[in-house]
Parts: C-alpha cells; sequence; structure tokens
C-alpha cells in the first residue's frame, strides 16, 4: 500500500495517479529511459565535439615541431654566427604558453673565429598560425660563460 503525499490517503501499489488530486505518483518507466538516452546522447555529442573543437584550437604542433622551428629561426639570426652545435631536445625547455604561441629557451655553440667558441642561451617566441606556419614573434639571446 502507498499513499498520496500531497492527500495522505493510502491507495493500492501500482496506483500512477492518486484520485483525489491528480498527482502523478510514479513515473513510467518510459518516460525515465527516454530521458536517460537523450542525456546520453547529449553527452556523447558534448565529447565528441570537444575533441574535433580541441583539436582545431590546439592544431597539430607538437614540442618537437616548435624546437625544430626555434633551430630554424635562432640558425637565421645575424647575432648567430658559425653554429657549431645546438642543444638537444632534451637539455631545450619547450613550453606551449597558450593555444598559438610556445617558449622555445635552448643553447647554440657558435664559432665566430676559428678556435673561438662561444656559447649563447636563447630565448625564442614562436607563433603556430591555423596555415601551419611558424613565425618569430621575439628572440633574445644571452652570452654564457
Amino acid at each position: 500500500m502507498i499513499s498520496c503525499p500531497e492527500c495522505d490517503i493510502g491507495l493500492p501499489n501500482g496506483t500512477r495517479r492518486c484520485p483525489m488530486c491528480g498527482r502523478m505518483l510514479a513515473v513510467p518507466r518510459i518516460a525515465i529511459l527516454a530521458a536517460a538516452m537523450v542525456l546520453v546522447v547529449v553527452l556523447s555529442l558534448g565529447l565528441w565535439k570537444s575533441g574535433k573543437i580541441k583539436s582545431k584550437l590546439y592544431g597539430t604542433a607538437s614540442s618537437a615541431d616548435a624546437y625544430k622551428a626555434a633551430i630554424a629561426f635562432v640558425g637565421q639570426d645575424p647575432a648567430v654566427v658559425g653554429v657549431v652545435k645546438f642543444g638537444g631536445l632534451g637539455e631545450t625547455l619547450v613550453d606551449r604558453w597558450d593555444v598559438w604561441r610556445w617558449r622555445v629557451v635552448g643553447y647554440v655553440d657558435t664559432e665566430p673565429k676559428p678556435g673561438v667558441k662561444i656559447r649563447r642561451r636563447y630565448y625564442c617566441i614562436l607563433q603556430y598560425s591555423r596555415t601551419r606556419h611558424w613565425a618569430v614573434e621575439d628572440i633574445r639571446f644571452e652570452k654564457v660563460e
């Protein structure tokens, strides 16, 4: 036996609606299943779309791509003469600052004159565009003793 919370009268089990006040006593199973299915579909679409949006926002650039782009730009800079060796990816700090900007900090060994080796630390801010091209926002060098 169940009771109506509104009228507080006793009703037989399985009663869906109170005959006195008309209040629903049990939600039909079909309504619960339909709501659950709609929720699953909405969540699935949201997760699927978020993956697409995320890949469009972040592009496909990786830390290794940013490192290679930084080496190309640093090697072309007039402040670097006679490049001998760049620090490896493991010795270089590559940070993604935001969706399209990267910071690469590493070192380059140069030999401007025979027998004179200079180590320079570089700080390179790069932008990765939606057209999949790299551009330099800023490059700075500092001599390492």
